[in-house]
C-alpha cells in the first residue's frame, strides 16, 4: 500500500472510531440520567407474622358406651369315637402284644353340626293401565260439490258396534281383590266360565271349549296343530318390503351390462353390431348414500286407511313353584280366555256394492309339558339330611293386572283432483301400539305348606271391533274395474277351514250362522295344519277397500304338569303343626319317598293365602269408513296416469302370552279342589252388499238388537281405564266413555 493510500485508510479508521465514541456518549448519559432521577416505587413494608396451632385433634367419639360381649357358644355335645383301646393291632411275630394304657377323652374331636339357609320369597304386584285414543276425522274439498255422510252418524254406529261386541263376551273379569279375598274372585271367575254359553241362533258365530276340549290350537273353533305367525296375516299394504339385493335383477344373466361396463355384440367378421352401456352410479360410492325419502313413484296414490291398533302383552314367569303343595285350605286352578271380533264392511263404488277379502281369525293356545328330564332319574337311595323352612307370616301373592285400550276415529272425507305427474296423499296410516313385557323370577322349593286357600287363575280377554265401510264416488267412472274382485261362491255354513286361514271366508259374505258348543268329553275336531306361509290372498287390485285383519291370539304355555292327590295324614298333621307355629317338621316328612334323591329339602310355609293371579284384558276399537270424490276424467284425460286408492288394508291385532316355568307339582288339599279351563271364540262378520250402500245391512241390524239390547246406556264409571274426553277438533266428546267403563 503506498503511503496516500495508507493516509486514508488511517483517517477513515479514526473517524469510524470517533462516530463510535459518539454512539457510546450518548447511550451513557441516557443510562446516568436514569440514575439520577428517584425511584417512583414506594418502599414494601414488611410485617412479621407468626402462626401457632395450640390444639390438637382428638379421634372421633360418638359418645356411644357399648362393649358388645362375645356370644357364648353352647359346648359341642360329645360324640363317641374310637379310642386306643378299641383299636385293634394284629400281633407282631416274635414281639410281645402291645398294651395302651386306659384314656378318659377321646382322640378324635367332635363333629360340627351343618346345615344351609335359603331366603324367602317375595310378593310380586304389577298394574299395566294404556289407553290411546286418535281422531283423525281428515277433510279436504276442493269445490266438486261432493256430498258426505256427517262423521257424528259414523260415530253412533261404532259405538253401537263396540256394545255389540260386548255383548258377544262371556267373561266379565272381577276386580282385583286387594282387600285379600283372593277365594272370592276365583269362585267368582268360576261361575262365569260355568255360566258361559253360546246363544243359540243369534247372529254371530261362536265357539265354547271346557276342559279337556280346552287344550292345544283351536283357531276360530277348530284344532290345529300349530298357530299361524300373525305378521303372515298382515294386509298386503303393511307388510315390510322385501330388501333389495345391490345387484339389478338380471345383471348376473348371460348377456348382461354390469355397473360401469359396455358389453359389445359383434358381427361373424368381428365389426360391432350393437353396444350395450350401462353407467355407473357414483352416488353409491359413498358411505350412507339412500334414496331420496321424499321422492315419488310415478302416478298418484291415495291412503285414507291402512290403520294399525296393537295390543301386546308377555309376561315370563319363573317365581315360585315346588314338587309338593300342602293346602289346608281349597285350591282353585282356572285358565279363562275369551276372544270376540267385529267386522263391519260395505263398501260402494258410484253407489255399486264391491266385494273384498277380509280376515278375521280367533286363535288361542293352551299347552302344558311336563318338566320330568327321563335322562336324570333320581336315586330311591339318597334322602333328606337336612331340611330348612322358611316362613312367610302373611298372604303371598303374584299378581299381574294389563289393561290396554286403543280407539282410533279415521273418517276421512276427500275430494280429490288429479294436476300432478305424481301425487301421495296420506289420510291415514296411522299406528297405535300399547306393549307390555314383564319378567318376573323368584325361588323353587320342594315342600311348601299353605295354611289358608291357594288359588291359581289366568284370565285374558280379546275385542276387536271394526267399522269399515267405504263409499267412493266419481265424476267420470272407470273406478269399477280396478277394484273389482271375483266374489267368493256362496259356502254351506259349516266352520272354517283353519288350512285356509287368509282366504276369503264363506262366513264373511253367508247370513247363516252356525253356533257350535263342544261336548265336555270330546275333543275339537282336528283340523289340517296350518302350512305356512300357505295365505291364499290374491294381488291386491289398485283400488283396495277391504284387505283388513281381526287377529286375537292368546297363548298360555306351562312347564311343569300339576296333578291334584289325597291329602295324607303324616302332611296333614305337619301342615297343622306349622300352622300353630312349629319351627321344623319332622325327620318321617322330610324323608318320605316323594323327596327321594335329595339331600337338602327347601321348605316354605305360607301363614296365609297363596295367589298366581295375570287378568290380561285387550281392546281394539276402529273406524275406518272413508267418503272419497275423485274426479276420473282429468286423471284419465289429461294426466293419462294409474291411480292407486287404499282405504281399507286395517291391522287390529291383540296379543297375549304367557309363559310359566316350573317343575312338576302334586298338590294335596285338605278343601275343596276346582280346576276347569275354558276357550270362548265369536265373531260378528258382515260384509254382505248393501244394495243402496248406504244403510247398515240387516244383520247388522239383527245383531244390534239382539246382542246390545241394554248395551248402549250410559253406565256408571268406575275406577277402571276411562280416557278423559278432549274438546278439541272436531270429534265428538263423549263417544265411547260409556263402552269404557
Amino acid at each position: 500500500m503506498d503511503p496516500t493510500t495508507e493516509s486514508i485508510a488511517h483517517f477513515i479508521g479514526l473517524f469510524e472510531l470517533k462516530m463510535e465514541e459518539l454512539r457510546l456518549r450518548q447511550d451513557y448519559l441516557e443510562f446516568r440520567l436514569k440514575q439520577s432521577l428517584p425511584d417512583e416505587t414506594p418502599p414494601m413494608e414488611v410485617v412479621g407474622v407468626r402462626l401457632e396451632a395450640p390444639y390438637q385433634l382428638r379421634p372421633y367419639d360418638p359418645g356411644l358406651d357399648y362393649d358388645p360381649q362375645a356370644s357364648a357358644l353352647p359346648p359341642l355335645p360329645p360324640i363317641h369315637s374310637a379310642t386306643w383301646h378299641e383299636i385293634e393291632i394284629p400281633p407282631v411275630p416274635g414281639l410281645p402284644p402291645a398294651e395302651f394304657p386306659e384314656l378318659d377323652h377321646p382322640r378324635i374331636a367332635p363333629a360340627m353340626a351343618w346345615g344351609f339357609v335359603i331366603g324367602p320369597p317375595m310378593s310380586i304386584v304389577t298394574v299395566t293401565l294404556q289407553s290411546a285414543r286418535l281422531y283423525d276425522d281428515d277433510v279436504m274439498v276442493n269445490g266438486l260439490g261432493a256430498h258426505f255422510l256427517a262423521p257424528a252418524a259414523l260415530h253412533a254406529t261404532l259405538a253401537g258396534l263396540a256394545g255389540a261386541a260386548e255383548a258377544l263376551e262371556v267373561l266379565g273379569p272381577p276386580d282385583i281383590p286387594w282387600d285379600g279375598a283372593w277365594l272370592a274372585f276365583a269362585s267368582e271367575v268360576l261361575a262365569q266360565m260355568e255360566a258361559a254359553e253360546v246363544p243359540a241362533g243369534g247372529p254371530a258365530e261362536a265357539w265354547l271349549f271346557r276342559g279337556e276340549t280346552a287344550q292345544g290350537v283351536i283357531i276360530d273353533g277348530a284344532a290345529a296343530e300349530e298357530a299361524p305367525d300373525w305378521q303372515d296375516l298382515m294386509p298386503h299394504y303393511l307388510r315390510p318390503e322385501e330388501e333389495l339385493e345391490e345387484s339389478i335383477p338380471g345383471d348376473d344373466a348371460d348377456g348382461a351390462a354390469t355397473d360401469g361396463e359396455t358389453l359389445a355384440a359383434r358381427t361373424e367378421d368381428g365389426r360391432a353390431a350393437s353396444e350395450t352401456v350401462r353407467e355407473h352410479d357414483f352416488s353409491r360410492d359413498f358411505r350412507g348414500h339412500q334414496d331420496d325419502p321424499f321422492a315419488l313413484e310415478p302416478g298418484h296414490e291415495v291412503v285414507a286407511g291402512a290403520n294399525t291398533a296393537i295390543n301386546e302383552a308377555v309376561l315370563a314367569s319363573k317365581w315360585l313353584d315346588a314338587s309338593l303343595f300342602v293346602v289346608l285350605g281349597d285350591v282353585a286352578r282356572l285358565d279363562a280366555i275369551s276372544q270376540v271380533n267385529v267386522l263391519v264392511e260395505h263398501d260402494t263404488i258410484d253407489g255399486l256394492a264391491t266385494y273384498q277379502p277380509s280376515l278375521a281369525a280367533n286363535i288361542a293356545e293352551i299347552t302344558t309339558v311336563s318338566s320330568h328330564d327321563p335322562d336324570d332319574p333320581a336315586s330311591p337311595d339318597v334322602l333328606p339330611l337336612v331340611w330348612d323352612v322358611v316362613r312367610i307370616e302373611a298372604d303371598l301373592i303374584q299378581v299381574n293386572w294389563v289393561k290396554q285400550f286403543t280407539f282410533a276415529s279415521d273418517f276421512d272425507r276427500a275430494e280429490v283432483t288429479f294436476t300432478a305427474s305424481a301425487t301421495f296423499l296420506g289420510f291415514g296410516e296411522n299406528e297405535i301400539v300399547n306393549s307390555t313385557v314383564l319378567n318376573e323370577f323368584g325361588y323353587l322349593y320342594d315342600l311348601v305348606f299353605v295354611a289358608g286357600n291357594m288359588v291359581d287363575a289366568t284370565v285374558v280377554t280379546q275385542k276387536n271391533v271394526l267399522y269399515d265401510s267405504d263409499r267412493i264416488t266419481t265424476t267420470g267412472g272407470g273406478l269399477e274395474a280396478a277394484a273389482a274382485m271375483p266374489e267368493p261362491e256362496p259356502a254351506e255354513p259349516e266352520p272354517a277351514a283353519v288350512a285356509e286361514i287368509g282366504a276369503p271366508k264363506a262366513e264373511a259374505v253367508t247370513p247363516a250362522v252356525e253356533v257350535a258348543e263342544a261336548p265336555a268329553d270330546e275333543a275339537p275336531d282336528p283340523a289340517p295344519a296350518i302350512e305356512e306361509p300357505q295365505i291364499a290372498q290374491p294381488e291386491p287390485p289398485a283400488v283396495s277397500l277391504a284387505d283388513n285383519l281381526l287377529l286375537n291370539k292368546a297363548t298360555l304355555e306351562t312347564t311343569g304338569a300339576d296333578s291334584f292327590a289325597e291329602m295324607t295324614e303324616k302332611f296333614a298333621a305337619a301342615a297343622e303343626k306349622l300352622a300353630e307355629g312349629a319351627e321344623t317338621i319332622s325327620r318321617e316328612v322330610a324323608q318320605d319317598a316323594m323327596f327321594a334323591g335329595r339331600e337338602a329339602l327347601r321348605v316354605l310355609q305360607v301363614d296365609g293365602d297363596l295367589a298366581k293371579v295375570n287378568l290380561f284384558e285387550q281392546t281394539n276399537i276402529v273406524g275406518d269408513a272413508d267418503q272419497i270424490h275423485i274426479a276420473m276424467e282429468t286423471l284419465r284425460g289429461e294426466l293419462e296416469a294409474e291411480m292407486k286408492l287404499i282405504a281399507g288394508s286395517n291391522a287390529l291385532v291383540n296379543l297375549a302370552t304367557v309363559i310359566e316355568r316350573g317343575v312338576d307339582s302334586k298338590i294335596m288339599a285338605a278343601g275343596e279342589v276346582y280346576d276347569e279351563a275354558l276357550i270362548h271364540q265369536a265373531g260378528l262378520i258382515d260384509t254382505d252388499a248393501v244394495p243402496n250402500g248406504v244403510a247398515m245391512s240387516a244383520l247388522v241390524n239383527e245383531a244390534m238388537a239382539f246382542l246390545a239390547d241394554g248395551m248402549l246406556e250410559p253406565e256408571p264409571i268406575g275406577d277402571e281405564i276411562v280416557p278423559t274426553g278432549s274438546s278439541e277438533g272436531p270429534a265428538p266428546v263423549d263417544v265411547m266413555q260409556t263402552l269404557l267403563a
